[in-house]
């Protein structure tokens, strides 16, 4: 008895059996990179995590710039893994800190998801903040403290749609 295999189709050419082929090979590896990228998002999260709390255990008057900072790329981490997990944007896509600090020129670039406006609020006064406590004179406390309230508030939305880092 003749079997066909997953590739074959009745009436193709060679060309055709090794386009399949390629094609489906393809599609893995496709997969794997985004995966890749996926796990490079977590690890980058997951360092922004232990630089914040080493922030919180030291002062955070003292480290402003690093919460700052860190508070914007980690937000920003988690919300291009769940973009990309829920197939929302291409694996090659970028999100940029900078595009949050208008709220109308991030709404434009971004698709449509869940909790949209909510998320663009919350990274837009997350960025505000990271002005302010990255570049010029010190801030008072409240504002790094707002900073890392936004972000865990963030963090805690993502989770509960399954990013997990």
């Amino acid at each position: 008895m003749f079997m066909l295999q997953p590739y074959q189709l009745i009436g193709t050419t060679v060309s055709t059996k090794l386009y399949i082929q390629l094609y489906q090979r393809l599609d893995t590896v496709v997969a794997q990179h985004e995966k890749m990228k996926i796990e490079a998002h977590i690890a980058a999260v997951r360092e922004s995590l232990d630089e914040l709390k080493d922030c919180i255990a030291k002062g955070i008057e003292s480290r402003q710039r690093t919460i700052g900072f860190h508070c914007s790329a980690a937000a920003v981490d988690l919300l291009e893994i769940f973009l990309h997990q829920q197939n929302f944007i291409e694996p090659s896509a970028h999100i940029k800190h900078n595009w949050f600090s208008s709220t109308i020129t991030e709404a434009k670039r971004l698709p449509e998801f869940p909790k949209k406006i909510e998320f663009l609020e919350i990274l837009n006064k997350i960025e505000k903040n990271r002005n302010l406590l990255c570049y010029g004179k010190p801030q008072p406390a409240k504002t790094a403290e707002e900073a890392i309230l936004l972000f865990n508030k963030l963090k805690a939305e993502l989770e509960k749609l399954g990013v997990v880092v």
